[in-house]
């Protein structure tokens, strides 16, 4: 009887533990969330991965999608060769709780990202309970955040674009301005002097991000 209660026990932990691993969140994602790929197709596009298999799969919209990076807690997906998707899970300090982070970018050509926080049961969360995001200013050097005629450039600039990605070995996200990608060249000039030249990165305290 105690063989029973322990084998038992033991599947029970590590049920408990697979259904922690962000490839499970990603199969259980909902439709609404990921509509191109249906539920079978992202178990496959797991497989396909984890036996080293390239190609990835066709979509619902015709183009391929695939897995290209893969841990417990973090994964990263090519939606399309325009549009990728980063899924991190990141522990609550002092609760047993996990908060789920998706990126998406989409490059047209210019990078742009989007993130946002779920519970584990792909319920919204409020995205200023976590992260307050960048401006245009935030990418001034620190040499440069006091010069009037730097910040009046930065805000001329009609748009904000930036792309997000989290960072490998640790919970952190970087997050960088890709303007250059999107504005004239000798607008581009004008304003890249007055740029850091380094991504901002925002640490995962346990509870937000902190820049």
């Amino acid at each position: 009887m105690r063989t029973i209660i322990y084998l038992f026990f033991s599947l029970f932990i590590a049920v408990s533990v697979e259904a922690q691993r962000v490839s499970s969140f990603f199969i259980i994602m909902p439709d609404e969330l990921l509509p191109q790929i249906e539920t079978n197709r992202r178990k496959d596009m797991i497989d396909l991965f984890q036996h080293s298999q390239k190609g990835g799969i066709t979509n619902s919209l015709g183009g391929t999608s695939d897995v290209t990076a893969l841990s417990d807690n973090y994964i990263s997906v090519g939606l399309s060769s325009s549009s990728t998707m980063q899924i991190k899970l990141l522990p609550l300090k002092g609760k047993e709780e996990t908060v789920i982070a998706v990126v998406n970018t989409v490059c047209a050509p210019a990078c742009d990202s989007r993130i946002d926080f779920y519970d584990t049961n792909w319920k919204p969360l409020d995205r200023k309970d976590f992260i307050i995001l960048p401006d245009n200013r935030d990418f001034l050097s620190d040499d440069e955040k006091s010069n009037e005629n730097a910040n009046e450039m930065v805000q001329r600039v009609d748009i904000s674009l930036m792309r997000y990605d989290f960072c490998e070995g640790n919970d952190n996200l970087q997050i960088t301005y890709t303007i250059d990608e999107y504005m004239p060249e000798e607008m581009y000039k004008q304003i890249k002097p007055y740029l850091r030249d380094s991504s901002l990165e925002y640490v995962w305290d346990g509870n937000h991000f902190k820049k």
